[in-house]
């Protein structure tokens, strides 16, 4: 690692392959690690060496969602003095690491702005995350009584995403 003295450069690697959750397996070869730690080893290479841009091409795909907001933590604390470009399909990905998303459509450059100017102009849902102990049955009762058309994306432990349609009605009025 440039600019480390060398006495250092264990130390920092473990540190980084603990940042990102490989660090229990650094005593194996790479190409016995499943694709999701391939992948979590891929973005603690990618930042590594400090560099001042870092593309990161579907950084979490194929990752658990408790892994995900790891890799998610890791890329936010590493962007200071750098810039982070990021592909993905995942558009809660983009708002909460980008300060501009750009949405690409058949090759072309359908939208691009900051994540709340595109859930303004763009927006008509509605996202709910839960965490408490009971976390699975609060979210399916509030599922249940919602007048809007929900979901239940994601779901573990004391943890779950509800996502809705609000009706254009209710949205003109001003109740979703």
């Amino acid at each position: 690692v440039a600019g480390l003295p060398e006495a250092e450069v264990e130390g920092y690697i473990a540190d980084a392959l603990e940042s990102v959750g490989v660090g229990e397996f650094s005593d194996r070869p790479c190409k016995n690690y499943s694709g999701g730690n391939k992948r979590k080893l891929s973005l603690a290479v990618a930042y590594l060496a400090a560099p001042r841009i870092v593309f990161l091409d579907e950084a979490s795909a194929g990752v658990d969602p408790v892994a995900r907001r790891k890799l998610w933590e890791v890329i936010w604390r590493s962007r200071a003095g750098r810039c982070s470009v990021v592909t993905t399909h995942v558009l809660e990905e983009a708002a909460t690491l980008c300060s501009r998303i750009g949405i690409v459509v058949s090759g072309v450059m359908a939208c691009l702005g900051s994540p709340q100017h595109l859930k303004t102009r763009y927006g008509a849902g509605l996202q709910l995350d839960v965490e408490c102990d009971d976390a699975g049955s609060l979210v399916t009762e509030l599922a249940k009584a919602a007048s809007a058309e929900v979901s239940i994306v994601e779901q573990h432990a004391r943890y779950a995403r509800i996502q809705g349609q609000v009706s254009s009605s209710k949205a003109a009025d001003g109740a979703g």
